[in-house]
């Protein structure tokens, strides 16, 4: 079994993640087209801070959304994912409308996505679960995550 461990002790971003898995090794072949297939563009570049040289990826997705869970299968039931990359991007946005409904207090199938329904946050779970399975990840084990603290303006207000 190939366990991958994730320390996302600076916080994480979709994007983050898929460059993560592009330095690890990960197919940029098998990313790219995964985020294609959702309706996306990918762009994977270098960048160099301070001499420490990783992965960028972009995701282009322009103001296209998706807003329920059903909608967000459909798309990835469409895409190229493999069926152990596609059971994983599912799984992974269940997660997120269980958590989504229970914030509002429905049903996950009746859970209305707002910020993470934007179709490049999409583009990000297929990507990842495409750049896990390129790697032969057959589990991630997920250290406790940075999540800061402040506000921001969300679609039900300031948070």
């Amino acid at each position: 079994m190939r366990v991958l461990l994730f320390d996302p002790s600076s916080g994480a971003s979709g994007d983050m993640i898929m460059a993560c898995l592009l330095d690890l090794g990960a197919s940029p072949d098998a990313v790219g087209a995964a985020v294609e297939s959702v309706g996306c563009g990918l762009k994977i570049s270098r960048d160099e801070k301070h001499h420490i040289g990783a992965t960028k990826v972009d995701v282009q997705a322009g103001g296209k959304r998706y807003r329920t869970l059903a909608e967000a299968r459909s798309i990835l039931e469409s895409s190229i994912l493999s069926p152990p990359a596609l059971d994983r991007a599912q799984r992974i946005m269940e997660i997120l409308a269980e958590a989504e409904g229970r914030v509002h207090g429905v049903a996950r199938e009746k859970a209305r996505f707002h910020e993470i329904g934007a179709l490049d946050a999409l583009a990000d779970i297929a990507g990842s679960s495409a750049g896990l399975e390129s790697l032969g990840v057959d589990r991630v084990i997920t250290l406790p995550i940075s999540v800061g603290s402040g506000t921001v303006i969300a679609a039900h207000g300031r948070l």
